[in-house]
C-alpha cells in the first residue's frame, strides 16, 4: 500500500481542549497551527485530519469561528464527537457530517468513537453504558 493513502492526524499540541480555549488565539496557533506544521516537517506528508482533544457531545457543531479556525489552519476533516449526553462514556455511534450549517460546508466530521479503552479500562468519567447498546462491560479491565 502506498504511504499517500494514509491520513496523518494531529491531536494538538499539548491536548488541551480546544473549545475551551478558542477565545485564545495564541493557544489555538499553538495547538491548531503549530502542532500541524512540525508533524507535517517531521513527516514530510500532509496533515489533513484533526482529532480533538477528549472529544465533545456533538462535536464542534454551533462553534462557527473555531471550525473557521480549524478550516483555515488546512484541517479537511475532524473527529472532535467523542462523548455522550451530559459528557458521558462512551460516545453514541453518528454517521459522519459536514459543519455546512456552520459555514465550514467544506470540514468533515468523522466521529472520534476510540472512546473503546477509556470504557474498558474505567478511566475516570461519567460512564453509562446506553441502553440502545445490546452488550455490557466486562467485569474486569482486560488484560
Amino acid at each position: 500500500m502506498s504511504r499517500q493513502f494514509i491520513p496523518i492526524q494531529c491531536h494538538t499540541y499539548s491536548h488541551a481542549g480546544i473549545i475551551e480555549n478558542a477565545g485564545t488565539q495564541a493557544v489555538l496557533q499553538r495547538e491548531l497551527f503549530d502542532s500541524k506544521r512540525l508533524i507535517e516537517d517531521a513527516f514530510g506528508r500532509r496533515v489533513s485530519g484533526l482529532t480533538t482533544p477528549g472529544g465533545y457531545w456533538q462535536g464542534l457543531v454551533g462553534q462557527r469561528p473555531l471550525l473557521r479556525t480549524i478550516a483555515a489552519a488546512g484541517y479537511r476533516y475532524a473527529r472532535s464527537f467523542g462523548l455522550g449526553p451530559g459528557d458521558s462514556l462512551p460516545a453514541l455511534l453518528t454517521q459522519p457530517y459536514w459543519y455546512s450549517d456552520d459555514g465550514q460546508p467544506d470540514l468533515l466530521e468523522l466521529g472520534a468513537h476510540a472512546w473503546h479503552d477509556n470504557v474498558l479500562t474505567r478511566q475516570p468519567g461519567l460512564s453509562y453504558w446506553p441502553p440502545v447498546l445490546r452488550w455490557g462491560l466486562p467485569a474486569r479491565p482486560p488484560k
